[in-house]
């Protein structure tokens, strides 16, 4: 995997791997630029999902009032696609993404 960005010090990720699924967690503590990664994997991946938490402004939150304001999302799933075609990874300003990516 490499970050194809020149701000890559704004970045930060971890990987777990069970099994053949890999769990990718990517944050981008840039408050305006969107980051590109790229994954490289080998073969077939049979499951591809992406679950992103973004806010509009460093400042919003949760409250008591509205605890749902900020909340994860399924921004993106696909089954059954080569690997080839999840090069260039867009990952928004202040956001949290999370990745599951089963092999075949």
């Amino acid at each position: 995997m490499t970050i194809t960005d020149e701000n890559s010090d704004h970045v930060k990720f971890f990987a777990s791997i069970n099994d053949k699924t890999i769990y990718l967690n990517v944050i981008n503590f840039d408050l305006t630029e969107t980051i590109s990664v790229d994954i490289d994997l080998p073969g077939l991946v049979l499951q591809y999902q992406k679950e992103e938490l973004a806010a509009n402004d460093m400042h919003e939150t949760n409250t008591f009032e509205d605890p749902n304001h900020l909340r994860a999302a399924i921004v993106e799933q696909r089954n059954n696609v080569s690997a080839n075609e999840l090069f260039d990874i867009s990952i928004k300003p202040m956001s949290v993404s999370v990745f599951k990516i089963v092999l075949g």
